[in-house]
């Protein structure tokens, strides 16, 4: 376990509280001690203790209860004992119950990581094929979107068309499959009822059709040219090498949807712990637990997620999002990442250059460009 984690704060019994309580009782005892003195040499009201006959009655009407007095404030302290030790058992009690929860949480994980295969590719290599073709999508849908401003250049329906709703389109069509895009609702793509995209999501589906139709199995790579695209001046080539380990664009769900719930299930889970028993500071060691299993691919791919409208949980709240507060992309390398760079977004998040720099990792300022 993490040095700073296993080292919780223990309940300490003769803590500030103790002190206070027991300074007020030693005034009160001391004072107390006095009243033999006060009352043999001064007369209070009517009563006079001054004669010496009375001295005996009076010290021992007093002291009686002074001594009872004492042995209240023994029972105390072995009270506040028991309460201390009562309560720091509580506490480890709710500590081992937490990091069970935890561990349990993170067993899954690493079972869906081992679990992960696609025809031959297993486990994290698995991230690494998916990121490539996600990429795929966004250029697909960019050539499409960018030929269509080309050629209608003042339809808002293409130029309001925003890079994060590229992505997160694109992010649908790599999770569901290409086959599903009729099925996409206006909610889930962020526009308005239009007959714009009754227009284009035909093309979109040709073309994704087109290049999944293109995989041979067992071919190292192929070339892709949208030759049957070229009917209208003004659109463009695009040119690209896939790897075709699987056929692209089937969707990914069956797959990565429990991976991506029990992510973030884990660290909701430690985020709603109450400050009092986990401060932010030892969160964030157990998030970082999380964090140190995903390789640069998983963060890119999650990164892609979070963007989209089936991971927006993640960068809600901009600033005091999850993914910021416990820097779950840290350790993404920035050069690979395409599209909107998460340096980029986290502007919009009011974050200063500061701040943003402190984000990332040292050597991942090198590769911002």
């Amino acid at each position: 376990m993490n040095e700073n984690i296993s080292s919780e704060k223990k309940i300490t019994t003769f803590d500030k509280s103790f002190w206070i309580y027991m300074i007020a009782f030693f005034l009160i005892i001391g004072v107390i001690c006095f009243f033999p003195y006060w009352f043999t040499r001064f007369s209070l009201f009517s009563f006079d203790f001054t004669e010496t006959g009375q001295i005996g009655d009076t010290i021992g009407g007093i002291m009686t209860p002074f001594i009872a007095i004492a042995a209240a404030g023994l029972t105390f302290l072995a009270f506040w004992v028991q309460y201390k030790a009562n309560e720091q058992q509580r506490q480890d009690i709710a500590k081992e119950r937490f990091e069970s929860k935890f561990y349990e949480f993170l067993r899954m994980h690493r079972q869906n990581i081992e679990g992960a295969k696609i025809e031959d590719i297993e486990q994290r290599e698995v991230f690494q094929e998916f990121s490539q073709e996600f990429v795929l999508c966004i250029e697909i849908i960019n050539n499409v979107f960018d030929t269509k401003q080309k050629t209608d250049s003042n339809n808002s329906f293409y130029n309001e068309f925003s890079i994060l709703k590229r992505i997160n389109l694109a992010y649908l069509i790599f999770f569901y499959g290409y086959k599903n895009i009729y099925s996409f609702t206006f909610e889930q793509l962020g526009i308005k009822n239009t007959e714009e995209w009754y227009k284009i999501y035909g093309e979109l589906y040709d073309r994704f059709n087109e290049i999944s139709s293109y995989w041979i199995k067992d071919v190292v790579s192929i070339s892709i040219m949208h030759t049957s695209f070229m009917k209208h001046e003004g659109q463009s080539k695009l040119n690209k090498t896939l790897h075709s380990y699987y056929r692209p664009f089937s969707g990914q769900s069956q797959l990565l949807g429990h991976y991506y719930r029990n992510m973030y299930q884990t660290v909701k889970y430690i985020h709603e712990q109450s400050e009092k028993f986990l401060p932010y500071e030892k969160k964030y060691d157990y998030v970082k637990i999380l964090r140190a299993q995903l390789s640069d691919y998983e963060q890119i791919l999650f990164y892609y997620n979070s963007l989209s409208v089936l991971g927006y949980d993640w960068i809600d709240g901009g600033k005091d999002s999850l993914l910021v507060q416990y820097k779950m992309i840290k350790n993404i390398p920035l050069s690979l990442v395409v599209g909107l760079k998460p340096n980029v977004l986290f502007q919009h998040f009011e974050m200063s250059e500061q701040e943003i720099e402190l984000y990332f990792e040292p050597k991942n300022k090198l590769l911002d460009f």
